[in-house]
């Protein structure tokens, strides 16, 4: 057990080891592996699948100093769960800490931005380990807060809604500006909701956790961040949710004077104040499709395949899907109401929605080209798009769309948008589709004419190439060993198709020296697609002869090349 100063200079020791980033975790951290949900998180900590080993029901330093009493710092009991303040000079345990947290349980910086010796001073933070000088964690947004001007703040840091008054408000039907004990403070949360509390009716007691994310360790009386806009923050204990489970009549409270966690007795004399929250209600637009395209709102952002957004419950949302070059809008998936790339909806849960975005190719590129690959024969292929838009200053009409060469009848015009004249600025699509009716290449032309001067005819060069179905057996040969003559033995062997049209397996034969002792199931296989396969098992059994015995499967099929393909079979009976 160490000093707090002895624990930082201990952990920046272990550096001149293998990793080089040791360091004392900070109160965030250390407390991110505290589990409410056990008496002490010592335990479970230390089961298998956990993976710790060592840690002891005792306090464990972090790198936090308590800004309330800078002599003090910060430090996690993982006998109760408590969150303690204790002298920097007491000996506690020492837990390092590499790396940085990820999603989806990111952690954010505590606050706390100077560093501080063991009298309170303040002092240099370079080579300290302290926290003011890592500064680990999630940076907080410039603007912390958004009051909406309705009584309500939201925290942009966590998304949660808070009530912008934070002494025990409600309505004069609950009670409010009066501390309640536990029972009490429920009773007064479900008041809130039953009056429509601020136009919402899913306010709740806030969790430890939720609660403690207001606390800045940089401050005290009160200990939140500076630019915060609560009025009446009383500088006692507030109520969380959360139950000290190693005594069910106590449950956890967080001091705003200080950030201290404590247990605080639910009896009938315990009046805590109560800070009533609710929300975030998340918007998920996840990017689906080969084409590229983004989701734009108020309030939403995106990253490469999803686009997200935080709002109060009941809010109206309208998103709109945006295409990028070469891409089209292939529509909405779980929007309750879209029209064209807008969908509308209002928040009263979390929302997950898809916005598909199909690639296409431009009609007027240069060269203009739409190659389909490889497709089957026979088979309707998936549709290929070509955006039309219109780049005048008058509306664009078009006149024709058609397919003109030597496969012309291959290719499939499925969807056109010759009806509608395009205003300025404006897109439609083509879908096209091949059925080919040979192998080889197939080529034909796409002709679009409208009423632009400038290119009246645009045409575009359509190419597939029919590949046939392909067999690839294995292994092309099955041995079986030496097996008793009274038993038998099975291996497995399979079929597969590797190319892009189906594949008929017609026949599957024995031949050779001696097919009665080989037998396989199934003894068919269905029309294989593309990369399916189909799995055989071949037993070999003597049948009470000794020596040496050969066979071959036969496996015809519909493929051109190489239709029919032998596997060797061989065992002996001893």
């Amino acid at each position: 057990m160490r000093s707090w100063n002895d624990a930082l200079t201990f952990t920046k020791n272990l550096n001149a080891c293998e990793n080089t980033d040791w360091r004392l975790p900070n109160i965030l951290e250390l407390e991110s592996l505290v589990n409410l949900g056990k008496a002490g998180s010592a335990l479970w900590l230390t089961q298998p699948e956990n993976g710790f080993v060592g840690i002891a029901a005792n306090k464990y330093w972090s790198s936090t100093t308590a800004s309330s009493a800078p002599v003090n710092a910060w430090a996690i009991d993982f006998f109760d769960n408590g969150r303690d303040i204790v002298s920097k000079s007491s000996l506690l345990l020492t837990l390092p800490v590499r790396g940085t947290t990820t999603s989806p349980a990111q952690l954010w910086e505590t606050g706390q931005a100077e560093c501080y010796n063991t009298s309170g001073n303040i002092v240099s933070c370079a080579e300290t380990g302290q926290d003011g000088e890592i500064k680990a964690g999630a940076t907080w947004p410039s603007q912390r807060f958004l009051d909406f001007g309705n009584g309500t703040i939201r925290d942009n840091l966590t998304g949660l809604i808070w009530t912008k008054d934070a002494n025990t408000p409600g309505p004069a039907a609950c009670t409010p500006g009066a501390a309640k004990i536990s029972y009490d403070s429920y009773l007064f949360v479900q008041c809130l909701n039953n009056n429509n509390y601020l136009g919402y009716d899913d306010w709740r007691i806030p969790n430890r956790k939720e609660l403690q994310s207001l606390i800045d360790h940089s401050q005290s009386n009160p200990a939140l961040p500076s630019d915060h806009f609560f009025t009446g923050v009383n500088l006692g204990m507030y109520w969380s949710s959360n139950t000290y489970v190693n005594q069910c009549n106590l449950g956890w409270a967080i001091d705003m004077n200080t950030g201290l966690v404590t247990e605080s007795y639910k009896n009938p004399t315990n009046d805590l104040h109560v800070w009533p929250v609710r929300g975030p209600l998340s918007l998920q637009a996840l990017l689906a499709g080969d084409g590229l395209g983004s989701v734009t709102g108020d309030g939403i952002s995106c990253n490469v395949s999803k686009c997200l957004g935080v709002y109060n419950n009941h809010e109206a949302i309208t998103i709109t899907a945006e295409t990028s070059t070469d891409s089209i809008f292939g529509g909405w998936t779980g929007c309750p109401s879209a029209s064209g790339q807008e969908c509308t909806l209002v928040m009263n849960t979390d929302i997950t929605v898809i916005a598909t975005f199909l690639a296409a190719t431009s009609i007027w590129r240069k060269p203009a080209r739409l190659n389909f690959g490889k497709v089957s024969v026979g088979v309707v292929s998936p549709q290929k798009y070509v955006s039309v838009k219109n780049h005048n200053t008058t509306d664009l009409h078009i006149e024709t769309i058609s397919i003109t060469g030597t496969n012309a009848s291959e290719f499939i015009l499925d969807e056109d948008c010759a009806a509608v004249p395009l205003s300025p600025g404006g897109t439609c699509s083509i879908a096209l589709m091949v059925n080919a009716q040979g192998y080889g290449t197939r080529r034909a032309e796409l002709v679009v004419t409208s009423n632009d001067t400038k290119m009246p005819a645009a045409k575009m060069k359509l190419k597939a190439k029919a590949m046939p179905a392909k067999i690839y057996v294995k292994p092309k040969t099955l041995s079986f060993g030496k097996v008793s003559t009274a038993g038998s033995a099975s291996r497995e062997m399979t079929i597969e198709n590797s190319g892009p049209t189906p594949l008929t397996i017609m026949t599957i034969t024995k031949a050779g020296e001696n097919p009665e002792v080989f037998t396989f199931v199934p003894s068919s296989c269905p029309v294989l697609q593309e990369g399916e396969t189909c799995t055989l098992t071949v037993t070999f059994a003597p049948g009470g002869i000794g020596g040496k015995r050969t066979a071959t499967l036969v496996i015809s099929s519909d493929a051109p090349k190489k239709g029919t393909v032998n596997v060797k079979l061989k065992g002996e009976g001893v």
